[in-house]
């Protein structure tokens, strides 16, 4: 099995579409690291300037309001400004100070008091459009979650006592970096696509030369596991390279990071409350989601490899794969979690990041879609594939493909 592997990957060195996606991957992510990044701009950033401006404009207005009648809108001014001055002013005091741990906790308790009456007075306040956009349909809950989920991590970071910089706060380290990347919808995308590239033509491929693929000594399964395992392994140098020229560019201008940096996971119970949001490390993140990539890479191959078998042709393995990627848009509607089980479907999970820090949940209004779930979820799949593999190799004109 050794000697085939070797050959097999051998052959996968010198395919030039793979090589051809490999540049292409290094590309993506030294042009990332180098152009991109420094031009990131979070949704909130640690702006003592902004701080100010917001707490000067609000105290001018409430020393200069006069008249006996006022509005409703004036009356609901002078509730809500007091309170957020003084949260204002022990920000503009913490940073002033360099005390990133008060500024932190107090910015935890901002984000808290925005939400309250952002979400309660809509007539009056409107979230940070940076959160949802022109086009998005719902401002309110894309707006309420993500402000919760900023308040919720900065409580976080001062309960762990984390060493807090401004890149921390504003998610700029390389590992924060790569966990942003992870929690987007393109990248998991992009990965399961590379698995789908290198998969579609690892059986196909053997047309060329047969004589030399019989000459081993191995059983078909045992071809088919061997095959199998190069793709695993390319995908998973592939992925580590990917990541390791960002973490390394990122890194020498903000920071490694820390594995102990908590991230924000949302648990979808959205009639309790609208949800809750729990914590976990940076290193069980990066832990589960490979461990999901792992799963979806291990599915993909398997099916490509059944495709080849079944249809033999390279390039309906290509849109086939393709395909399958893009399957959830098929029965995605904002909110259908709640009555229905979308938790069963394997596409449901293949955005590991968003999976994870639980958006899927909110998005789907369901508390089911969690790393667990992923895991049973893709292991159903796996099994099916395998099943379907196992009965189509029992016959002899299957068998004598390679």
């Amino acid at each position: 099995m050794i000697q085939y592997f070797r050959f097999e990957l051998k052959a996968f060195s010198r395919n030039k579409k793979n090589l051809a996606v490999i540049i292409l991957l290094l590309l993506a992510s030294l042009y990332y690291s180098i152009i991109l990044v420094p031009d990131y701009q979070p949704n909130e950033s640690v702006d003592e300037s902004d701080i100010r401006s917001e707490h000067d404009s609000m105290v001018y207005w409430i020393d200069n309001m006069q008249g006996d009648g006022i509005s409703s809108g004036a009356q609901f001014a002078l509730a809500y400004y007091p309170e957020l001055i003084n949260i204002d002013s022990q920000r503009l005091q913490a940073l002033e100070e360099e005390d990133y741990q008060n500024y932190t906790d107090w910015t935890a308790e901002w984000y808290t008091y925005q939400d309250t009456y952002t979400f309660g007075y809509p007539e009056f306040l409107s979230y940070n459009h940076v959160y949802y956009g022109p086009d998005q349909d719902y401002p309110l809950q894309e707006g309420s979650y993500w402000y919760r989920e900023t308040a919720r991590r900065y409580e976080e970071y001062v309960n762990e006592g984390i060493d807090l910089t401004v890149d921390v706060l504003e998610e700029r380290t390389a590992l924060q970096t790569v966990y942003r990347l992870l929690n987007s919808t393109i990248v998991p995308i992009l990965l399961i696509t590379v698995i789908v590239f290198y998969a579609n033509d690892i059986v196909v491929k053997d047309r060329k030369h047969l004589t030399i693929t019989k000459s081993f000594p191995l059983s078909f399964s045992g071809k088919l596991w061997t095959k199998t395992m190069v793709v695993l392994t390319t995908t998973g140098v592939t992925i580590l390279v990917f990541f390791l020229i960002i973490l390394l560019a990122v890194g020498f201008r903000h920071g490694v990071g820390s594995f102990s940096i908590p991230i924000t996971v949302y648990d979808g119970l959205v009639l309790q409350n609208r949800g809750t949001f729990n914590s976990i490390s940076l290193g069980l993140f990066y832990i589960q989601a490979f461990s999901l990539l792992l799963l979806i890479s291990y599915l993909f191959t398997r099916i490509i490899i059944l495709l080849s078998l079944l249809v033999r042709n390279e390039f309906f393995n290509l849109f086939a794969g393709i395909a399958l990627i893009f399957t959830e848009r098929l029965y995605y509607i904002r909110g259908i979690g709640s009555f229905s089980d979308v938790d069963l479907l394997p596409s449901t999970f293949f955005p590991v990041g968003q999976v994870l820090s639980g958006y899927q949940n909110h998005l789907y209004n369901s508390p089911a879609i969690t790393f667990e779930n992923g895991v049973l979820s893709l292991m159903a799949a796996i099994l099916l594939v395998e099943m379907i593999l196992f009965i189509a190799t029992r016959f002899k004109r299957i068998r004598t493909y390679i």
